[in-house]
């Protein structure tokens, strides 16, 4: 198979800074008055709910081709995007959520034993 160069491309991804584009404030205006709680949009995705960033065009697995989809957050690779066949279920409760790459998911299930 011929080995393509992996470059960086842009990907939507879910905002991680908002919830659906928009984000609650929550304050008092006095002291001991009561809660109050107002939404509005988030600056960071400006509400669309997603944000462009730059990814990986390839798996970043050993010498994996197949194209990138996941971006892992875990404790070992910390944010290598991988591809739909390194993306495993985390049956330890490390990731918040609930995938990471073969290569996480590997690592901290070896630390346990």
């Amino acid at each position: 198979m011929k080995q393509e160069k992996n470059t960086l491309e842009s990907k939507s991804v879910v905002c991680s800074a908002c919830d659906g584009g928009t984000t609650t404030t929550t304050y008092r205006t006095t002291p001991n008055g009561p809660i109050t709680s107002i939404q509005h949009m988030c600056e960071v995705c400006q509400g669309q709910g997603s944000v462009l960033v730059k990814a990986w065009r390839y798996c970043q697995i050993g010498a994996c081709t197949g194209l990138a989809v996941h971006r892992c957050n875990g404790p070992i690779c910390d944010d290598a995007w991988v591809c739909k066949e390194h993306w495993m279920e985390d049956n330890l409760g490390f990731s918040n959520s609930g995938y990471a790459c073969e290569t996480c998911v590997d690592e901290v299930g070896a630390g346990g034993h």
